[in-house]
């Protein structure tokens, strides 16, 4: 049995506890009759949002957004579903984060100064 506790990005595989991508469902979007060239767009994609965070290649999540914006890899309909798919995931964590923010300040104690 396998859990998923958040939203897998379109078109990839997750695996482990802590839900990775580990690459496309190539052999799915074969038998949804997936145009070759979009898969290998989508594959390039892939490579640029996913790929593992080494010293030499350190991409956060929007640089990689930008680059694929830059290579024209987004003029493919399904890299195109799976930037959106991105940017609201991002829009989402930065706001629940914010939300998160203001929460914690809000619970702190004011601040008491005494006259002594």
């Amino acid at each position: 049995m396998t859990r998923v506790a958040h939203d897998v990005p379109p078109y990839m595989k997750v695996m482990g506890y802590t839900q990775t991508v580990r690459g496309v469902n190539t052999e799915g979007l074969r038998r949804w009759q997936t145009p070759a060239e979009s898969i290998k767009a989508i594959k390039a994609a892939a490579r640029l949002l996913f790929a593992p965070r080494r010293a030499h290649r350190r991409w956060c999540t929007a640089a990689a957004l930008s680059e694929i914006e830059s290579n024209g890899l987004s003029q493919d309909e399904h890299v195109a579903y799976l930037v959106a798919f991105m940017c609201r995931t991002l829009a989402w964590v930065y706001r629940a984060g914010a939300r998160a923010r203001t929460q914690r300040r809000a619970d702190r104690p004011a601040m008491v100064l005494s006259a002594a």
